[in-house]
């Protein structure tokens, strides 16, 4: 569904020095009386990060404006569409 979707299976922008602390937060704000499919501590969080990381060759700010324009693309396709 998701490449039927064209949502992406990496997330650009993610490093592996910020990894450890954006776990713990997710985990931190995790509420297990909220809806989800399965529950994961830090530790799981940090190996699912770094399963959607895309490999970035060069400048990580490369990356950032790679998914700037992505965006800017994204929701201009939105805007065409609702008007």
């Amino acid at each position: 569904m998701n490449r039927s979707m064209e949502i992406p299976d990496k997330i650009a922008g993610i490093q592996e020095a910020d990894i450890r602390q954006m776990a713990a937060h997710a985990d931190k704000e995790s509420n297990p009386l909220y809806p989800v499919p399965r529950l994961m501590d830090a530790d799981e969080l940090a190996v699912m990060y770094r399963k959607i990381a895309a490999q970035e060759d060069g400048n990580p700010q490369d990356a950032v404006k790679k998914m700037a324009a992505q965006s800017r693309k994204e929701a201009g396709q939105w805007k065409s569409a609702i008007s």
